[in-house]
């Protein structure tokens, strides 16, 4: 939240502002999180998404499918720099995404250090994979984020994170 003056011919007012990055109100609007670099692993490693992203209400993915990300290509965590992905703060403000067909690697991927993920549910969300070991609804590493208030429900068997401290 920013304060600014704003000035007529007369008066001057301070005003608060609260600016987002993008506020999400539609399913396609989550495709602001999609990475995808292709075989370039290089890149993958550097990304950094940050800003402030907010959800404006509900979304239902029903019908919708989130696009795959790339995947890290067999990368160990040690090769990924843990302030690549995403770095910026998702408040759900309490609100829910339904019937998410998350692809591999969930809808972030890669939650970087100083991210923020909070006050958001995630219910029936379907887990659109071929491999066994791809079962992430969020992302497939976190670092050292602060993650908080989440609620995810899934008829599918859902893998814990891979936290790491950096």
């Amino acid at each position: 939240e920013q304060q600014v003056v704003v000035y007529n011919s007369k008066i001057a007012f301070i005003v608060n502002i609260k600016a987002y990055t993008k506020i999400l109100r539609t399913p396609e609007d989550l495709n602001v999180f999609i990475i995808n670099f292709g075989e370039d692993t290089s890149k993958v490693q550097t990304f950094r998404n940050d800003g402030y992203y907010v959800l404006a209400n509900d979304i239902d993915c029903s019908g919708y499918t989130y696009p795959n990300q790339t995947r890290m290509l067999g990368m160990s965590s040690n090769q990924i720099d843990s302030n690549c992905g995403f770095v910026g703060t998702f408040d759900g403000q309490g609100h829910t995404i339904s019937n998410l067909k998350a692809p591999k690697g969930g809808l972030f991927l890669i939650i970087g250090n100083g991210a923020v993920i909070k006050n958001v549910g995630f219910k029936d969300a379907v887990l659109d994979t071929s491999k066994d070991n791809d079962k992430f609804v969020l992302a497939t590493y976190i670092y050292a984020a602060d993650i908080s208030n989440i609620f995810i429900s899934s008829s599918s068997l859902i893998f814990s994170f891979n936290v790491f401290k950096a």
